[in-house]
């Protein structure tokens, strides 16, 4: 058995898991008396040594393992999801991703464009083959092409002006998230925001 067949195998299991927490809770919750979740039976003075509130106490304890149970089922429901999504990696698959942005990048992107990345927007002064050179507030910085966006003057002027975007075409965010390698290119760059 193989690491991806593994990591199948196991997202079932915890999946039962939740479930069998879920169903536990739930029962939990339905064989609360009514008045488990009344004002004035959680609030009425009693000694420690009276049936009001060891029966509270005890009440008060089941509902918190109710609890406890649902974020347990939470919790191995996340880490079921986040297996499945590693069984159905392929190696390659985010290189792949970053490959097809950067080549949309790099047929677009020219010294002196703006990009928003981590940094802020800057300016860029030189283009490399995986990387970009900003002009930084303390001098240039090296920045991957994958970590930057295009961002255009917001001229307001060209015909292509439309709610922030100013080309022909939808905006170029580099949202490579959902697993396909092909990246939305605007058809025509507005002239009026090149330097």
């Amino acid at each position: 058995m193989g690491a991806k067949e593994a990591w199948a195998a196991k997202a079932e299991r915890l999946e039962a898991w939740a479930a069998k927490a879920d169903a536990a809770a739930s029962a939990i919750f339905a064989s609360q008396p009514a008045y488990a979740r009344d004002p004035a039976f959680q609030t009425q003075p009693a000694r420690s040594s009276r049936g009001v509130a060891k029966a509270r106490a005890r009440l008060n304890d089941r509902e918190v393992r109710a609890w406890e149970l649902q974020a347990k089922a939470k919790a191995h429901r996340e880490k079921a999801a986040e297996l499945r999504r590693m069984a159905s990696t392929n190696a390659g698959d985010a290189e792949a991703r970053k490959t097809a942005y950067r080549a949309a990048l790099d047929s677009i992107i020219e010294p002196g464009m703006y990009v928003d990345c981590i940094y802020g927007v800057r300016r860029v002064e030189k283009v490399n083959t995986k990387s970009l050179r900003l002009a930084g507030a303390l001098g240039p910085v090296t920045i991957d092409k994958t970590l930057c966006k295009i961002v255009p003057e917001r001229c307001g002027t060209c015909a292509d002006w439309k709610g922030g975007e100013c080309w022909s075409g939808d905006r170029l965010d580099g949202d490579l998230s959902n697993g396909s390698a092909g990246v939305t290119l605007p058809s025509q760059v507005c002239e009026a925001w090149r330097p």
